[in-house]
This record gives C-alpha cells, structure tokens and sequence, in this order.
C-alpha cells in the first residue's frame, strides 16, 4: 500500500472521490464509492481480478488528509476493508505495470486543480441548455469533446487531458 499525506490543500474530499471514480472509470474499471465520516474510499474493478479490487482511501479533513492506494477483498461496505500492496502480477494482468506512478500523477495534479475550493458556493452562469458537439475543427486542428467532463482535446489524442478517459 501506497500513501502520501496532502496538508494546506482546503480540497472538497467528495470531489476528490469522484475524479478518483473518473479516473478508473476513464480505463474501464467498474467502480463504487463508499463514504462514512472522514473516509472517502473508492473500490475499482474489473472482471480479471476476480473478487479483489485495486482500494483507493482518502481519509482527513478538508485542509489536512491523507491518500493512500493499495488492493484488497472486494468489499460491500466501509466497515470491512484492509489495503495491501499491489502485487506486479495483476498490473500485468491490467495491462497497467505503473499503475500508481499514474495515479498519484493523476491525482495530485485535480488536487492541485481542486485547493481552496472547499466551502466554495457554485453559481449558474447560463440558463440556456449547452450544445455538445462530438468534433470542431479549430484553425484546421481538429478538437474532440470528452464525453466525461467535456474538456477539448486535440483528435489525435489518445486519452483526456483533464479527467484521463479515453477519447473514442
């Protein structure tokens, strides 16, 4: 198990979760979120791994918490889980062999996106409905939309440069 302890960062911890469900969810894990008090933990999966699950934890309060990454039983409730390393032979088998250098890439760039964002109120800037368009051409380079978080990324792009899913 892998953990890295964030202070000074005043993150919303549930947005945190879901761009940790953005993240898998981005590579084709199936994943479900649980949340008790101070523990914001994400359980990602794919049917290769059976009934085990790569675990990703995030524990503390909103200026001062710690992230900790590792694999485990798949789980049915916050009550019953326990991280341990992630053994080299299921990232092979995920086709992932840096699979935490990745994520903590990954995350620690949305907390930094994410500081001071906590107790922030959001507010509406247009009541007129948003027009998704799958591709633009943009001074003939050609831009794709995510379908996740509608972010513009260039076509040839393999993956989303804010959230990480792939781009079809």
């Amino acid at each position: 198990m892998e953990s890295r302890q964030f202070q000074g960062y005043n993150c919303d911890l549930a947005e945190l979760q879901n761009k940790i469900e953005i993240y898998f969810a981005g590579r084709n894990y199936r994943v479900t979120n649980f949340h008790k008090e101070n523990i914001y933990l994400t359980q990602a999966y794919k049917k290769e791994m059976g009934d085990k699950a790569i675990l990703a934890k995030i524990e503390g309060t909103p200026s001062e918490f710690n992230v900790s990454i590792g694999f485990g039983t798949r789980i049915k409730n916050i009550q019953s889980y326990a991280l341990e390393k992630i053994p080299l032979q299921i990232k092979l088998l995920l086709g992932e062999p840096s699979l935490e250098k990745n994520f903590w890439n990954y995350f620690t760039t949305q907390a930094d996106l994410k500081r001071n964002t906590y107790g922030l109120t959001r507010t509406q800037v247009s009541t007129f409905p948003s027009i998704w368009r799958e591709r633009e051409i943009v001074k003939e380079i050609e831009v794709i939309y995510c379908r996740y978080c509608g972010a513009k990324n260039n076509a040839r792009m393999t993956s989303c440069t804010e959230c990480g899913a792939k781009l079809a």
